[in-house]
């Protein structure tokens, strides 16, 4: 009973503590055949340690273990899906290779007595149809001509790389990353700035840009296409992709020594970059930031539609701008699918149940092969200031150390609700009693095509003595201007993915007010850690305003409660330990746990 028990605390734990568990999704954890990453989620192997863990329980009524195996086979349930083809099953997940015969009658005897054990129906049903398959003479003659077409790919690809592609000698973990333009200041570019700092040391990180901005010495970029082939209009975004797949393809063939790419979008970079690790036998680990919602975001065709008659364009080019968006619409919705179709794994920051999770189940992509993650902070960053400390630093950048500093931080676009921020403080402004007005003071950082426009708002208003812009900030001035501030406010409109300036303002200790575009704002500011209010809303969010303006504790608590979150789900060894999974480049050692479960 001993051994059994040491045995059974391995079910426990993640691959990566040393235990046989991986998390499929959110909440699931699947018992794996082969305990290494990325997870093949091998269902004989699953299936398997569900029927041992199951007796366990019977025969020692060990509560903990009941528990383990109930989120198991709620995990069984929403896999069962995946390893069902509609006339046979499937291996594992991790190349979809169809099951042989004896497997397949396996896993349909499994099932059937798990199905028995646990008083399943949905399980049982599941078992019937794989036993009417094995049976079906239609349903083996398919299975065995798409096994023989998958081995004849396979083959193929095998002979092709062998012609095109050097055999690899190299023992350091290296990888390539496409994006668009690097090192430029904004949330992914910055999200990704971090996570090199961290990685570095354990792999050797190449990055393929079309542009490539100031302060790029100290990275290794390779840059491909011209200023004209960029990925923001038709017909560019095709030479964009056909001049990136040259470059990686060439890079590819010249040093063969890259066990991972990394493309930084879901659409253009990930197209090209998933045909042609396709074709070198590279995995492709896309980390989408948004791009992806871009297809069915309503709010974003309008703004692109919109965008002709704001720049005052005559007619004829407005009807041609439209057009061209109606083609630019297709083409984007024709790179997504390939590369939902082609991509290894999906690595995607936010939460289960936003607008991504809605993309990835309009284009088809199996919830096994996605992983959401936290966006990283790194809490070195970031330092509460003494009430002296702040005060000093206040005096720097001219703001009265005894003031009340409400800021905001973003590019000044439509798509930020700047003006719903306006009109908050507007209202703000005008219930405040004379003498706090005085001490309230609104900073605006950030550049944009909306600048001149809001400057104008600004004077209208009478806002010009409270409000002041700061234009376009270097990263460490953001981080100074958060840590003199005691509100943040984000009022974007649309938003996805998990934003780097609502984690900054945490992690700086400010309070925060913000949409709940994306959803996982929701998740970030719940408990007393900020307040959410209805995009759009101005009135809603001037009494948000209001009520942290004349609490001051009540901003300080939210503030802390706020930094404490994100220092424990947000770190850099939460991100290093989703990465090392979806990847598994097992060079990760520092960012792995510390086995104790032997």
């Amino acid at each position: 009973m001993q051994a059994i028990k040491r045995v059974v605390r391995t079910f426990e734990y993640d691959i990566l503590d040393g235990g046989v568990s991986a998390p499929p999704g959110v909440d699931g954890i699947c018992f794996e055949e082969v305990a290494v990453y990325p997870a093949a989620h091998h269902l004989t192997g699953f299936l398997c340690g569900l029927i041992a863990l199951q007796d366990y329980v019977i025969a020692t009524r060990n509560g903990r273990i009941e528990l383990l195996v109930q989120c198991a086979h709620m995990t069984l349930h929403r896999l069962c899906a995946e390893f069902d083809t509609g006339y046979w099953t499937r291996a594992h997940l991790l190349q979809y290779d169809l099951a042989s015969t004896e497997q397949h009658l396996l896993q349909e005897r499994l099932l059937h007595s798990f199905s028995s054990s646990a008083g399943c129906m949905e399980c049982a049903r599941r078992a019937e149809r794989w036993a009417g398959y094995a049976v079906s003479p239609l349903a083996r003659l398919r299975a065995s001509l798409r096994s023989r077409q998958l081995d004849f790919q396979r083959m193929l690809l095998k002979y092709m790389r062998a012609a095109l592609f050097p055999k690899s000698t190299t023992e350091v973990v290296r990888i390539v990353i496409p994006i668009t333009a690097f090192p430029l200041s904004g949330g992914m570019r910055a999200i990704i700035t971090d996570a090199d700092r961290i990685l570095r040391k354990d792999w050797q990180i190449a990055y393929l840009t079309n542009f490539v901005g100031a302060n790029s010495g100290e990275y290794i970029i390779y840059r491909f296409g011209k200023a004209w082939t960029h990925p923001w209009q038709f017909p560019a975004v095709w030479f964009y992709c056909l001049a990136g797949g040259m470059k990686l393809f060439s890079l590819l063939r010249q040093d063969a020594g890259y066990q991972l790419l990394l493309p930084q979008d879901g659409v253009f970079s990930s197209a090209f970059t998933t045909i042609v690790g396709k074709l070198a036998g590279v995995r492709v680990v896309v980390m989408d930031h948004g791009n992806m919602t871009w297809l069915e975001n309503p709010v974003f065709r309008a703004e692109r539609l919109r965008q002709p008659e704001m720049e005052s364009a005559s007619r004829l080019k407005r009807w041609r701008a439209h057009i061209q968006f109606q083609c630019y619409w297709f083409s984007l919705l024709l790179l997504a699918r390939i590369t939902a179709c082609l991509a290894d794994h999906f690595f995607i920051p936010g939460v289960d149940g936003d607008e991504e999770t809605d993309v990835c189940r309009y284009l088809h992509i199996e919830p096994s092969r996605v992983t959401r993650y936290a966006s990283m902070i790194d809490p070195g960053q970031y330092h509460l200031l003494t009430e002296d400390e702040k005060g000093q630093k206040r005096r720097r950048y001219g703001i009265d150390p005894e003031a009340i500093v409400i800021v905001q931080i973003c590019r000044l676009a439509p798509e930020k609700g700047i003006e719903v921020s306006l009109e908050a403080f507007d209202s703000l402004f005008a219930a405040l009693p004379p003498e706090r007005k005085t001490r309230v003071q609104f900073i605006l950082g950030g550049d944009g095509p909306l600048r001149q426009h809001l400057e104008r708002q600004v004077q209208q208003r009478g806002l010009s003595g409270s409000l002041t812009f700061w234009g376009d900030l270097s990263r460490q001035k953001a981080i100074d201007l958060l840590s003199l501030s005691n509100i943040s406010l984000y009022s974007s409109l649309r938003g996805v993915g998990m934003p780097l300036s609502i984690l900054e303002a945490m992690a700086s200790g400010c309070a925060v007010i913000a949409t709940p575009e994306p959803l996982a704002n929701v998740t970030l500011l719940a408990d007393g850690r900020g307040i959410v209010v209805n995009a759009g809303d101005a009135p809603q969010t001037g009494r948000a305003l209001m009520r942290l303006v004349n609490d001051a504790i009540l901003c300080q608590s939210m503030g802390k409660a706020a930094r404490d979150y994100v220092i424990h789900h947000n770190h850099p060894i939460q991100f290093g330990r989703a990465l090392a999974r979806v990847t598994g480049c097992s060079s990760l050692d520092a960012l792995k746990g510390e086995s104790t479960i032997w």
